[in-house]
């Protein structure tokens, strides 16, 4: 772990400062700690790929995961182990490099390896315009990917070596099954989002 500050100007890797990997929550703390692991798997696709890339997600605090619908208990961001990420420059390119990695990960390419076997990434988040890699630390879930396109346009997840379903409560951002478990979040979400908006609405004021 590395002690990520947001003023901090100065460069943890070859292309990124440390203040990039600063937390993004309306409620970031002053520091906070990020895996190294997954600032160098980020590198490391920057390198390969050669293409800049901007950090859009790493630690996200209790009451920003409510709001936005992530798990708080299961997400790897929670746990100052994930990032999101995506390509940047013309559309053309952009496009490019992002089906280039897309593709590697689900056929388990050079890129895919490399991450899961030298740089301890266990979790792989495929979306239209953005990618997600984490390092959870369960070993059943070595491996797990969710693609939110699937190979019909909906959402599907599937674990590596599992190849099923069970993994889905794990995943971060995953869809929640449990009707039960669905009312009972959004009477507990449903307070914070108020206090939320009551927040903005002061800063506008």
């Amino acid at each position: 772990m590395v002690v990520i500050t947001k003023d901090d100007n100065s460069q943890i890797t070859t292309n990124f400062k440390v203040s990039e990997f600063y937390c993004k929550s309306f409620d970031a703390p002053s520091s906070h700690s990020l895996d190294i692991d997954v600032i160098n798997a980020v590198q490391f696709i920057r390198t390969y790929f050669n293409c800049p890339i901007r950090i859009t997600s790493t630690f996200r605090t209790f009451a920003h995961s409510l709001a936005i619908g992530s798990n708080p208990y299961t997400s790897q961001h929670r746990f100052e182990k994930a990032i999101d990420f995506q390509f940047i420059g013309s559309p053309e390119i952009v496009k490019a490099k992002h089906e280039l990695l897309y593709n590697d990960i689900i056929n388990k390419g050079f890129v895919f390896q490399k991450l899961e076997g030298e740089l301890n990434i266990k979790g792989f988040g495929l979306y239209n315009t953005f990618f997600h890699i984490d390092t959870r630390e369960n070993e059943q879930s070595s491996g797990t990917t969710w693609n939110s396109l699937g190979t019909n346009g909906t959402f599907s997840i599937w674990d590596k070596k599992k190849n099923d379903l069970t993994d889905i409560y794990n995943s971060d951002d995953g869809i929640f099954h449990n009707i039960t478990f669905n009312i009972f979040f959004t009477l507990l979400t449903f307070p914070i989002s108020i206090y939320i908006i009551r927040k903005l609405y002061k800063n506008f004021k």
